[in-house]
């Protein structure tokens, strides 16, 4: 509960639930616990919504009822994944493991190849970096490597957010952005995709 990257996810979190922004989790535990408390402390009266995968019955039930108001567990990761972003309008992932890089290259991959429309992806940092040193990898092996299997371009669907945005930061391949600076894009995006749908 006291990682930094937690106080920033409940930063972004808190400021797009004070807009009536509807919030989905796609995990239980901690970061649930962090979520569903940024919510209710900006509008008690939100729904806080989640979408979990139960692999092997490990997910506490109980737990996730007095955290989510609305929920879903479903038992097959590619249907986690389509819930997950299906009328998602951005994403707030923070340091994960193996399933949460999985959610994550799905979703960046249907947005590069244009099957889903393109959308805020936060990637949440802490410190040490964990998304700033994997995409800064990512684009030397893949952007302008050898192989140059992705294009530099396709870096901008990500942006690292950490509490300071350093001068190197600004040279980066991808978005590097403060939780105000984020918070602030990610209400722009949605104000853009209000106003195109009215």
């Amino acid at each position: 509960p006291d990682d930094p990257s937690l106080a920033i996810g409940r930063y972004l979190v808190e400021g797009l639930a004070k807009g009536h922004t509807p919030i989905r989790l796609g995990g239980d535990g901690v970061v649930m616990d962090c979520v569903s408390q940024a919510v209710r402390k900006a509008d008690p009266k939100a729904s806080v919504q989640a979408v979990l995968y139960d692999h092997g019955g490990q997910l506490d039930e109980g737990a996730v009822k007095r955290q989510a108001d609305v929920f879903e567990v479903v038992h097959s990761a590619p249907v986690h994944k389509v819930l997950l972003y299906e009328n998602t309008d951005g994403f707030i992932v923070h340091p994960g493991g193996v399933g949460t890089f999985d959610e994550l290259w799905e979703i960046a991959c249907l947005m590069q190849t244009g099957k889903i429309q393109k959308r805020p992806i936060m990637l949440v940092d802490s410190d040490p970096p964990f998304w700033g040193s994997i995409l800064d990898e990512m684009y030397k092996s893949m952007a302008v490597g050898s192989e140059k299997t992705i294009t530099p371009d396709d870096m901008k669907l990500f942006t690292v957010v950490k509490n300071k945005v350093t001068e190197e930061d600004k040279t980066k391949s991808y978005k590097v952005r403060d939780p105000a600076q984020a918070l602030a894009d990610m209400r722009l995006f949605l104000a853009e995709q209000k106003a195109e749908k009215a």
